[in-house]
């Protein structure tokens, strides 16, 4: 099964101001083709976007769950050698803390991929709104 993904095409500063505005008008690839920027620079602000408006935070999330297991297992070493004895190693309490760093790991990766989105977007659009051409944009 093929799947089709829509791709946008922002070439002037009025569709930027339309990306910039509402990104969720803009569902798939966003490609960039501003004649105020070079072909690099264009490709390169294009992958960025694209990279962060498609974050699931999985990366974040990984890292969270992988901090609880070393908890956990620290907890667990702790607990067998009588280290800790006002809190016993338990596996439910375990499952639990795991559960909750990576939910809480995932949820951080997707807010912080949309406050780099949102910077990137500001960031374009001051540097396209200097140019000229851009006038309608402000």
């Amino acid at each position: 099964m093929k799947f089709s993904t829509k791709i946008h095409t922002i070439e002037s500063a009025v569709s930027f101001k339309q990306l910039y505005e509402n990104l969720h008008a803009f569902p798939g690839e966003v490609f960039l083709n501003l004649s105020n920027l070079n072909k690099e620079r264009n490709t390169r602000y294009a992958k960025q976007i694209n990279s962060y408006k498609n974050a699931c935070g999985c990366n974040t999330g990984s890292i969270f769950m992988l901090t609880a297991l070393a908890i956990g297992a620290t907890w667990y070493v702790a607990d067998i050698t009588g280290l800790c004895s006002h809190f016993r190693f338990n596996p439910v309490y375990l499952l639990l803390l795991v559960l909750f760093f990576a939910i809480s790991g995932k949820l951080l990766g997707l807010l912080l991929a949309k406050i780099k989105l949102k910077r990137l977007l500001h960031q374009i659009k001051t540097e396209i709104s200097s140019f000229p051409e851009a006038v309608c944009y402000q």
